[in-house]
Formats: C-alpha cells, structure tokens, sequence
C-alpha cells in the first residue's frame, strides 16, 4: 500500500516545558497528524487494508527548500526519526493495530518542489 500526504513533515517527540508541563515543540504537529490520519484512513477505507501482523514501512519526506539553500540535501533539522514518529503513530489503529508492529523501518529526506510524505506499508 503507498500513498502521499502533502504538506509540510513535522517532527513529533521534541518537548518543551511549559506551564511545568511537558508539551510537543512543534505547534504544527496536531495538524500534520491529522492530514496523515486522513491519508491513512482514506487508503483503509477504499482498500481495506489492515495489518495484524509484522510490518514494514518506509518514508521518503519530502522537504521544502529555501531558496537561499545551497546544500543537495537537506541534512538540517527536523531529525528524521523524529519524523517518522509522527507518521507511525498517526497510522496506528488504521493501517495496523500498534507502530511496535513496524519490524523494519526506511526512511529519508530530500528536498521537494510539493512537500508531503510518500508513504508505503507492507506486510512480512
């Protein structure tokens, strides 16, 4: 199963102390889970994918490029695991039952014109 969700990847698992309490870093994070909750959901209900078992996933995050930025690659935060949190965790209970299912994980950035996660799950 492959699917894109286009909008800007937000990491998830940066905290900062606020009120004492501990809170997410990325105020944009709610709202990328959401899209990628709705691409996974839309992908579940037009095939009716779901996994039991173990599972392998991968992710090419496709980033925003500046337009100052020399580099070829975007090797700058946000870090990459802390990316695919976002993603695994927002499609838990709809592509499969749990993110500890993911036995094998490939993921990587690189710089895009339409920014988003290209998302493929399959089964092992």
């Amino acid at each position: 199963m492959e699917f894109f969700v286009e909008g800007t990847p937000r990491p998830q698992g940066s905290k900062t102390i606020m009120r004492g309490r501990l809170v997410e870093s990325s105020k944009h994070l709610p709202a990328w889970r959401k899209a990628l909750a709705e691409g996974a959901t839309e992908v579940q209900s037009q095939s009716g994918f779901f996994l039991t078992e173990a599972v392998k996933v991968e992710i090419e995050f496709r980033m925003p490029k500046g337009k100052s930025v020399k580099r070829l690659l975007p090797t700058v935060m946000p870090d990459t695991d802390k990316l695919c949190r976002a993603v695994l965790d927002s499609m838990s209970g709809i592509l499969y039952n749990d993110d500890a299912q993911v036995v094998e994980l490939h993921a990587f950035k690189v710089y895009s014109e339409t920014p988003g996660a290209l998302i493929k799950v399959t089964e092992l």
